[in-house]
C-alpha cells in the first residue's frame, strides 16, 4: 500500500486544519521517508548541519554534542575510507595479506555507517563493537594504508565514542 503523505500534509496546510497530533504523526513519517531516500553522504551532511544548529541554539547538552560530533566524525572517516577503497576491495578474488584485512575492515565499517545513518536521530545506534573492529585494524597498523586511509584517526574517534557512551550522554 502506498499513501502520498506529502499530498495529505499539503491538504492539512491548505485547508488550515487544526489537527496538530495527526499532522505531527504524518510529518514525522514524511521526514522519515525523505531521510530513507538520501545517500549516506547526504545523511552525514544533514546530521552535521543539524548538529551545528543544536550548538548555535544550545539545544543539547555538551555531552550529547560531543558524542554526536564524534559519531559524525566517524561517519565522515568511514565515507573517506569507503571512497578511497571503492574499486580495490569489492570482493575476495586475489586478495591476501594486509588487503584481506582491509577488505574485512571495509565491510565492518560499511555496517557501522549503515547503523549510524539508519535513523534521523543519533541517539539510538547499535554500534559495531570495538572488540570486533579494533583487532582487524591492528593487523594493518604497520601498513602504509593505515595512515593513508586514516584508520589511525578512525580508531582514536571510535574509542572516544565508546568512552562518551559510557558516560550516558542522553541521561538527565
Amino acid at each position: 500500500m502506498n499513501i502520498d503523505i506529502k499530498n495529505i500534509l499539503d491538504n492539512f496546510y491548505s485547508y488550515d486544519l487544526d489537527l496538530f497530533p495527526e499532522r505531527g504523526v504524518l510529518e514525522a513519517l514524511y521526514s522519515r521517508e525523505i531521510w530513507d531516500k538520501l545517500s549516506d553522504n547526504e545523511k552525514v551532511s544533514k546530521s552535521r548541519s543539524r548538529l551545528e544548529s543544536y550548538k548555535v541554539h544550545s539545544l543539547k547538552s555538551n555531552k550529547v554534542i560531543e558524542y554526536e560530533e564524534t559519531v559524525i566524525k566517524i561517519a565522515e572517516l568511514i565515507l573517506f575510507f569507503y571512497n578511497e577503497t571503492e574499486s580495490r576491495y569489492k570482493d575476495l578474488k586475489e586478495i591476501g595479506g594486509v588487503h584481506l584485512y582491509l577488505f574485512r575492515i571495509r565491510n565492518l565499517l560499511y555496517c557501522e555507517l549503515k547503523v549510524i545513518n539508519r535513523n534521523i536521530s543519533l541517539r539510538v545506534i547499535n554500534h559495531v563493537l570495538l572488540e570486533i573492529i579494533e583487532p582487524l585494524i591492528n593487523n594493518v597498523s604497520e601498513s602504509n594504508e593505515y595512515k593513508e586511509y586514516r584508520l589511525d584517526e578512525f580508531v582514536f574517534e571510535y574509542k572516544k565514542m565508546f568512552q562518551l557512551l559510557e558516560q550516558k550522554p542522553y541521561s538527565k
